[in-house]
């Protein structure tokens, strides 16, 4: 048992057990507790590695892409050299947001007093300013934020004090190589708002043991849940699943990508980088839930569907994007329901919760490398 002290309490988790037979889940504070929230926030999306976007998502050089996390306004650049940045998103004149959304152009300005930034995030322009005594120039900029690229992915270490990432996930890089996800582009997404804690959507994602209950109706018939594994990470900070899936399911696929070997042309895995990087790949193409926390019982999600660049420069995807939203809705208003649920009973007064069942090893792999982030050095698990 590890105590994690928050807010000068100290707080029992016995998720944390090195045997995965007597795991529990959660205590449910972690999910309703602001102040845990507030620690996560420091030391789990400030402290660790969190994807914010893919690569195609900024086009051709000179665009941006604004993405918010936590409460952190922060923009991705690509300046005209092709170099991507992650960059303070608040100018630096009186803490505007500078830009929403995504465009092609060669700066950043502030609509407030259009102080201009390049995408580098040096000064470009400041109306008015010149023989200011206090004001210099030189020294205003936007802070940028150490990023490494990962399969296509770009993850941001906020406080800049992360070991390297690849090698953390050197585990995860080798059982997705197959995929191919560095060379998968984002032809369609999907945006919902998730009035739940962002772990209830993680935990969600990481298992197929609620396929036979949640989505007994829709997904059960297709992946059966009950052949499903779990791949030993390690101790590393990710999990992976893998369930082989039915005829049917593949024949709603179509054609397997063509690079994918005959192993992975008969099912589908899921995996999640901790915390926040949950995707996975099926024979016909893959997809990425970005999931982009707010407050403690708040947080966006993104469904992003992707296919190989060969197949998005042909074009012709107007069915795959239909069929695949549209199945994508259908599952996603099942879990949305579950989920929502999920967070009213995490907030009842006298909830106590139990075992982890053989399905749910990913929730204790995750649940496990959370508690380490959360614990001081002292108090974390062995």
């Amino acid at each position: 048992m590890t105590t994690v002290r928050i807010a000068d309490e100290d707080v029992d988790v016995g998720a944390t057990t090195a045997d995965f037979g007597w795991a529990t889940a959660l205590p449910p504070r972690f999910y309703v507790d602001p102040a845990i929230f507030a620690r996560e926030k420091a030391r789990v999306f400030r402290g660790g590695w969190v994807p914010l976007a893919r690569v195609e998502q900024l086009g051709e050089p000179g665009s941006y892409l604004a993405v918010e996390l936590a409460g952190e306004p922060l923009v991705i650049t690509r300046d005209k050299a092709g170099e991507i940045r992650v960059l303070a998103n608040v100018c630096r004149h009186r803490g505007m947001v500078l830009v929403d959304g995504c465009a092609a152009g060669t700066a950043l300005r502030c609509e407030y007093h259009l102080w201009t930034y390049h995408l580098d995030g040096t000064l470009a322009a400041a109306p008015m300013m010149r023989g200011v005594p206090g004001f210099d120039r030189d020294s205003v900029r936007l802070p940028a934020f150490r990023h490494e690229i990962w399969l296509g992915w770009i993850f941001v270490n906020l406080d800049g004090r992360a070991e390297p990432l690849a090698a953390r996930i050197a585990g995860l890089e080798s059982a997705v190589a197959d995929w191919r996800f560095e060379d998968m582009r984002i032809v369609a997404s999907v945006a919902y708002d998730a009035p739940w804690n962002w772990k209830v959507s993680v935990e969600n994602f990481a298992e197929f043991y609620h396929h036979m209950g949640l989505h007994r109706d829709s997904l059960t018939a297709l992946v059966p849940a009950q052949a499903a594994t779990c791949l030993d990470g390690d101790g590393g900070p990710w999990s992976s699943s893998w369930v082989e899936v039915t005829e049917d399911y593949l024949f709603m696929q179509g054609d397997p990508m063509p690079h994918l070997p005959p192993r992975h042309t008969t099912g589908l895995q899921i995996f999640t980088a901790f915390p926040l990087l949950c995707a996975g790949g099926q024979p016909g193409s893959t997809f990425w839930l970005q999931i982009l926390p707010d407050t403690v019982d708040r947080h966006r999600l993104v469904w992003h569907f992707l296919v190989p660049s060969k197949r998005a420069e042909e074009g012709d995807l107007d069915a795959f994007i239909e069929s695949s939203t549209h199945a994508m809705e259908l599952i996603q208003t099942e879990d949305s329901a579950a989920c929502v649920a999920v967070q009213r009973g995490l907030s009842a007064t006298d909830t106590t919760l139990t075992s982890l069942a053989p399905l749910e090893r990913g929730l204790w792999q995750f649940q496990r490398w959370l508690v380490d982030q959360l614990a001081d050095p002292d108090e974390r698990s062995r």
